[in-house]
């Protein structure tokens, strides 16, 4: 609804704002209170159609503005002179444009979020600025091989790219004499299987991986400069999993796999609400529902254990899009997790591990210490409390003293 209605009828000590809690009901009573998506105590609703042109002229700050009816289009770096142009965060004033010098917009400029960023691959989402903005990696900024090669960071490649462009390094396509050459990389030789492989993970045993992140509203914050912790997170993993050393086996192989001394990861993300809403006071009781979500069998891997590039990065886009935004309830994936290294991932001696990343304290502690009792040491648990700020405040420590109830031990170590 745009703007601030001049009638409210709300309960007493409504709207809460609880997490969750985004949409506004109307009681049997006639009076307002604010409840989350999944309550059971909603008959119908009414929906707002239409744009509405200050919620373009608020995100002129990071590089749009209102044109016609129906249209939020890029702020097009009108500034006239290279003194007024280069003032403006979005701008570069081009000296060798084809109508002569003049202010442009910069490469990637045009995205306006972290998410629509991501599907460029010349492009980050930068925090090194403020605001923070898409901006142009490095490397793609190099236009010529000989550029590109003195640039220890980056490869001339002419095998995924036509015509070839410079890129970021990737030592999974180096021969062993490129690989020997270049210090970052590693020439890696396990039994009858040879690679190439960074060299920070050279010496990493064979892996499968759990990584169960936090789907809860809380995650949808600013943290730092990242105008929302959630998507700030699954980028950080997504660039995390094109760094490491996959096995290549598809998410099919399941406890059938062979490979060794490279990785296979799963993805699972956590959050969860109460399954009913009291319609008057707007308490939330029962059993907790939607606490577990994996990618469809029908995309990448499908919330298996997977060692493709391509399967894994599909599996993170799909929770770019289906966000829970419900509470801190992680119980429900550790048992997705714990069945999973049951099912798919054989006794070969392959490291198994699970790493948990949240902003808040688990709210379901005893029934996802139960899960971890039951995993014993089979599985080793690694924990992450991400912090909004760089100080660490109260709800920091209290979610890190929750997350030492199911890490492995030291919990010190995490």
């Amino acid at each position: 609804m745009a703007g601030k209605p001049a009638y409210t009828n709300w309960l007493g000590g409504q709207p809460s704002a609880e997490l969750g809690q985004n949409f506004a009901a109307i009681t049997p009573t006639g009076q307002w209170n604010d409840m989350t998506r999944y309550s059971t105590a909603v008959a119908g609703v009414v929906c707002e159609w239409g744009g509405v042109t200050s919620s373009c002229v608020v995100e002129n700050g990071y590089g749009y503005k209102w044109l016609t009816a129906g249209q939020c289009d890029v702020v097009k770096c009108t500034e006239t002179v290279n003194e007024d142009c280069v003032q403006n965060l979005y701008c570069e004033w081009n000296l060798t444009a084809p109508a002569g010098e003049e202010c442009q917009l910069k490469p990637c400029a045009e995205y306006p979020d972290e998410i629509t960023c991501a599907q460029d691959e010349d492009c980050m989402f930068s925090t090194a600025v403020s605001p923070a903005m898409c901006v142009q990696k490095p490397c793609p900024k190099l236009k010529t091989e000989e550029e590109c090669n003195q640039d220890s960071d980056c490869m001339w490649d002419t095998v995924e790219h036509d015509p070839a462009k410079c890129v970021e390094k990737n030592c999974n396509v180096f021969n062993k004499c490129d690989c020997k050459q270049d210090v970052e990389c590693f020439w890696k030789v396990e039994g009858d299987i040879e690679m190439c492989v960074n060299s920070n993970y050279g010496e990493c045993p064979t892996m499968d991986i759990a990584v169960i992140f936090d789907g809860s509203g809380s995650m949808s914050r600013a943290f730092g400069r990242h105008p929302n912790g959630y998507y700030a997170l699954i980028e950080m993993l997504r660039q995390w999993t094109a760094s490491i050393a996959l096995s290549g086996e598809p998410a099919g192989f399941g406890i059938n796999s062979q490979i060794t001394e490279k990785t296979r990861l799963a993805v699972i993300q956590f959050s969860g609400v109460p399954e009913f809403q009291d319609p008057t006071t707007g308490a939330m009781f029962g059993p907790i529902v939607d606490d577990v979500a994996r990618a469809p069998s029908n995309v990448g891997a499908g919330g298996h254990f997977s060692g493709v590039l391509a399967e894994a990065d599909a599996d993170w886009k799909w929770h770019e899009n289906n966000f829970l935004a419900g509470r801190t309830y992680i119980a429900s994936a550790l048992q997705t997790a714990a069945n999973l290294f049951k099912a798919e991932s054989p006794t070969d001696g392959r490291a198994k591990l699970i790493f948990m990343f949240t902003d808040g304290v688990i709210s379901d502690l005893d029934d996802a210490s139960s899960v971890v009792s039951s995993l014993g040491n089979s599985v080793q648990r690694f924990g992450i409390v991400l912090r909004r700020q760089a100080a660490v405040e109260p709800q920091d420590l209290q979610a890190q003293v929750a997350m030492e109830k199911v890490v492995s031990f030291p919990p010190s170590d995490h």
